[in-house]
């Protein structure tokens, strides 16, 4: 049982395409991520400052490692 790694799906969004390009590759690049996949746009509604908001936004699911997700989320 040691040594076995937990599978975390990490999901965040942002605002363009190339934005999300930029952040897959550099997230595989650094080994920070086995795969991230982009899906979109999505719309997405929500309360920001005491406002209502929508907006489009792409989705990426990150599929990662809990070993590895302290590092990640510093990324992030």
């Amino acid at each position: 049982m040691g040594g076995e790694k937990t599978i975390v799906l990490v999901i965040t969004t942002v605002q363009t395409q190339k934005e999300a390009d930029t952040l897959a590759q550099m997230l595989v690049e650094r080994s920070l991520a086995a795969c991230v996949q982009i899906d979109g746009p999505i719309t997405s509604h929500y309360r920001w400052e005491g406002k209502l908001e929508r907006s489009t936004e792409l989705r990426l699911m990150i599929k990662t490692s809990s070993d590895v997700w302290p590092n990640l989320k510093e990324v992030l």
